[in-house]
């Protein structure tokens, strides 16, 4: 079952794709202690959702399993048939803007094509039907891209797909290529729970080189 989840995932586009269980987040006192020194700011809905970040079960009632993906922003792939930019991985027809060098800056790679929401959205809908198909009758998911009231990075380091460092903040492990994001997730409700994996880490938290970043 997990390596056809793996398959349907590289097969829509996603870079990797990992699975744990749908138990509480490692760091969820820490968030609540977080939240208790009102360190969330105007961020209201932190505090309004907070119940249900810290428990996948007021979530999705039964869920045995959390699915975790990363895609990356950068590198050229084929997706659904179609041939994204090398450089902007634009999956859109829409036609690119001139270059004026007097008016130029960079844009984050997030921005350069369709809105990420969107992109991710259609892949996981069809995702999320593969997997109710495999878990049988009366499996159900749903999914999120990094909209959803859940804590994904502690979700997405249990299971292995990259680990919380600094810095950047998040880690994958793709040597070589150009830092990722978990920026989706799915949780199938079913009797049989997917193997949870472990992250692995690069070792001390001050092994790189922080003197090049501001934070």
């Amino acid at each position: 079952m997990k390596q056809a989840l793996k398959a349907r995932a590289r097969a829509l586009g996603f870079d990797d794709c990992r699975v744990t269980a749908a138990i509480p987040p490692e760091h969820a006192a820490q968030f609540k202690q977080w939240l208790a020194k009102r360190e969330h700011g105007e961020l209201g809905y932190l505090e309004r959702t907070a119940a249900k970040r810290v428990d996948p079960q007021q979530v999705l009632t039964g869920a045995r399993s959390i699915i975790t993906l990363a895609v990356s922003y950068a590198g050229e792939r084929r997706v659904s048939g179609v041939e994204c930019d090398p450089e902007t991985r634009r999956v859109d027809d829409r036609p690119r803007a001139t270059p004026n060098p007097q008016r130029s800056g960079v844009v984050a790679r997030y921005a350069r094509y369709r809105d990420y929401h969107e992109v991710l959205g259609e892949r996981l809908t069809q995702l999320t039907q593969f997997v109710n198909q495999l878990g049988g009758e009366g499996a159900r998911s749903l999914w999120y891209v990094d909209t959803g009231p859940l804590l994904e990075r502690d979700f997405a380091q249990r299971a292995g797909l990259g680990f919380i460092g600094k810095p950047p903040p998040w880690q994958l492990g793709f040597p070589g290529r150009d830092n990722h994001h978990p920026r989706a997730s799915a949780r199938p409700a079913g009797d049989k729970p997917l193997r949870h994996l472990h992250a692995v880490h690069c070792g001390l938290p001050d092994r790189c080189d922080q003197s090049a970043f501001p934070t």
